[in-house]
This record gives C-alpha cells, structure tokens and sequence, in this order.
C-alpha cells in the first residue's frame, strides 16, 4: 500500500468506526457482572486470543486479495486498490462482530446497530 492509502485508513477508517463504536450502549447484564480482581490482566486470554486470529484472518484475506489481483493482470496499482477497498469492508465486518463480547452479534440488534455505528458505516463507504 502507499504512505497515502495507509494514512486513509488510519486517519479516516478507524477513526471514524471508533468514534461510532463510542456511542455504542453497553451490553445488557453488565452491571451484573463481577469486577476483576486486582490482579487480573487487562486482556484476557480469550481478548489475546480474539485479537490475534483476527489479525490473522484480515492478514490471511488481505495477501490473498493482492495476489488474486496480480494473477487477474490488474497490476500493482489495482491490486493495492483492491487490498485497502477489501480492508475497509473486513474492517466493517468487524466493527459489527466487536460491538458484544459475551453475545453473539447474528440477530437483528447486532446487525442493525445503533444510528452512530450505522452513521460511521456509511461515512465511511461514502468517504
């Protein structure tokens, strides 16, 4: 990718499914919940888990678009186009997926999402 497309995502893609993440109410029972101890980690085993099979599932799909792109003959300049547009959409994918930790996100609520989530999706296609 160029310095510009991963400044793009940087500065426009996560930011702004951040920001849409932000105003996200939080997941129903939390306030059930027992505190961690003291001294528990920030990240749990299945957070360091989640974050590493997803880093791997976006590195897996991202070398995989670029290559099917070179062997389609789109070039460098289209297959590095086709990477940061793949990206953006896994990127979506996840930001819908993240929203519940404990519950699953397939229902309606988790697919629907709240107008801040669903406004950050659409900035975020249309930029």
């Amino acid at each position: 990718m160029t310095p510009v497309q991963i400044l793009w995502l940087n500065m426009v893609l996560t930011i702004t499914l951040g920001l849409g993440l932000a105003f996200e109410p939080s997941e129903s029972g939390v306030m059930g919940r027992p505190p961690r101890r003291r001294d528990a980690p920030i990240l749990s085993r299945f957070l360091v888990w989640r974050i590493g099979f997803v880093s791997l599932l976006l590195t897996a799909g991202v070398f995989f678009v670029f290559d099917y792109a070179l062997r389609r003959g789109l070039g460098e300049d289209g297959a590095r186009t086709m990477v940061v547009n793949v990206l953006v959409v896994m990127e979506i994918f996840y930001l819908f997926n993240v929203r519940y930790l404990y519950t699953t996100s397939f229902r309606l609520n988790g697919a629907m999402g709240t107008p801040a989530v669903l406004g950050a999706v659409v900035a975020v296609v249309v930029a």
